[in-house]
């Protein structure tokens, strides 16, 4: 019986084109026996893995950036934790991002009173693009300027890097959408394991106030939590408005830890008083007890109907206003900071930096969904 003859195929032009230009995707499949088992490493033991995510997350006002300036500062000169814990990091250089407060009036005064070593801390001014001889300068945005972070962590080497508040930093991605949340943070996830950084990235409570698992009441999509491996809660006493509370909601790799109780004194910093974190130690709470929904709801409406949030859809109804302008006049109408920072929030009022430097100025600006619904209402 002869052997068949053997058929040649011959291909040319585009279906050759075809074939080299059609990726071929294979699993790369390992044994766990290879793989050595390593423990998790921790900046704070039990509360803030060192490479990894830590989402904070409560409303405005309740010293979310203030405590991550607190740990910024423990951390650069090897103090103790809050909790009393030993601290033994050996402290590497600190980048800070924040876009709400001045890096100058706000953010270097609370370093100063939380007693952060500053040569070790650093922060991001701008975004510079260079395209040929054009240059052009904005906001840093992780959706498209995740390499820009990249080479500044392959630089310096930084130990922690703090972003407040992780909305302002999104770029075009939409806080609610699932999946977009996940673009962003997932290459910063990345990144956290790859220099061993731990992000430290500061989130606003949703408005949700029916809501029966405590988790989700962080702002924005699932993602907010669900990368993150650790996520603190910062709730205000019911009884004590001036007692404040970091709560356990998760941390993977550890035990639950207890609440930790603080306040928000005031100190005397460089340039005049800012405030300053004083902890008073541990106590049983949990966030399920603390963000009981009837309470939730009783004061959210309040503050959705206070004289703040009128006030800033009054003088925001023509567009954005110089945020310098917008503090003076709430002053002269009585309004706190802290009241007005929360109505900014219960609004979803936008911050934008035009320039940058000492010569740039934040203005805000209320969503286009708010100012269509005002004028609809004669507002």
């Amino acid at each position: 019986m002869s052997a068949s003859p053997t058929k040649i195929v011959s291909i040319t032009g585009s279906a050759l084109s075809q074939v080299v230009d059609t990726p071929v995707t294979e699993l790369d499949i390992r044994n766990f026996k290879m793989l050595p088992a390593v423990p998790q490493q921790w900046l704070w033991n039990g509360r803030v893995p060192a490479n990894k995510l830590t989402g904070l997350h409560g409303d405005p006002g309740v010293g979310k950036s203030t405590i991550a300036l607190d740990i910024v500062a423990r951390y650069s000169t090897q103090r103790e934790w809050a909790d009393g814990q030993e601290n033994t990091c050996v402290p590497k250089s600190v980048l800070i991002l924040a876009a709400e407060d001045d890096y100058a009036d706000a953010i270097k005064p609370a370093l100063e009173v939380a007693g952060a070593n500053m040569d070790l801390v650093d922060y991001v001014e701008k975004i510079t693009i260079h395209q040929g001889a054009r240059k052009a300068e904005r906001m840093l945005a992780l959706d498209t300027d995740i390499a820009a972070l990249r080479r500044a962590l392959q630089k310096n080497h930084y130990g922690i890097v703090v972003i407040d508040p992780i909305s302002s930093y999104l770029g075009k991605k939409r806080i609610n959408v699932e999946q977009e949340v996940r673009d962003v943070l997932t290459p910063l996830k990345e990144l956290a394991q790859e220099f061993d950084t731990a992000i430290i990235f500061v989130s606003h409570f949703n408005k949700r106030s029916d809501v029966q698992i405590a988790l989700h009441r962080a702002g924005g999509a699932q993602a907010m939590t669900g990368v993150a491996r650790a996520n603190w809660f910062f709730v205000q006493d019911e009884e004590d408005h001036e007692l404040y509370r970091m709560v356990w909601a998760k941390v993977n790799g550890a035990a639950k830890k207890k609440s930790l109780r603080y306040r928000i004194v005031e100190a005397q910093s460089s340039v005049g008083p800012i405030g300053k974190i004083q902890w008073e130690g541990e106590d049983e709470e949990t966030v399920g007890s603390l963000l009981a929904p009837t309470n939730r709801q009783a004061r959210q409406e309040h503050r959705a109907e206070s004289r703040a949030a009128q006030f800033l859809r009054s003088i925001l109804a023509n567009g954005p206003v110089d945020s310098a302008v917008i503090k003076i006049e709430a002053q002269k109408h009585n309004i706190g900071r802290t009241a007005l920072r929360g109505a900014k929030d219960d609004l979803f009022v936008k911050a934008c930096k035009v320039g940058f430097g000492e010569t740039g100025a934040w203005t805000w600006e209320l969503p286009a969904h708010i100012q269509k619904m005002d004028s609809e209402a004669g507002f």
